[in-house]
């Protein structure tokens, strides 16, 4: 099972009659969360970070989500990059003096969200940042 992924287990269901109508049954695609974190690099009171898609997933995803949390966890920047955009994310305008940042990203399919499995974690000074994935 791919990490992230959202199994379906189906189990029959018999009942004492039977409508033609009502007599049906729906799927919805898995769902998984970007495939592994890429590169994160520190900036001018910011942090760029990069991911890759999910390999093999149909469908694949319409866009992604990102969020840039301080350290209560409140969201301080959010944005949301499709495909054709790049996978990738630069934030804007951060506070330095050693503050602390997480980072994440989720996908986004034609069916829902997936899940948030790829975080990462900066800090960031005046002049430059240190940013990496979680493992």
């Amino acid at each position: 099972m791919v990490a992230g992924a959202v199994a379906i287990a189906v189990e029959p269901v018999s009942a004492a009659w039977s409508d033609p109508e009502y007599a049906q049954a729906s799927v919805t695609a898995a769902r998984v969360a970007p495939a592994v974190p890429g590169t994160c690099a520190g900036g001018l009171l910011a942090i760029t970070f990069t991911w890759t898609a999910p390999v093999s997933v149909s469908p694949a995803p319409t866009s992604y989500l990102v969020h840039v949390r301080d350290t209560t966890g409140a969201i301080v920047q959010t944005a949301t990059r499709t495909p054709a955009q790049g996978l990738s994310y630069s934030s804007l305008a951060l506070l330095g003096g050693g503050t602390a940042y997480t980072f994440d990203v989720t996908a986004m399919y034609a069916n829902g969200w997936g899940s948030t499995t790829i975080v990462g974690d900066a800090v960031v000074y005046a002049l430059g940042a240190t940013c990496a994935w979680r493992a």
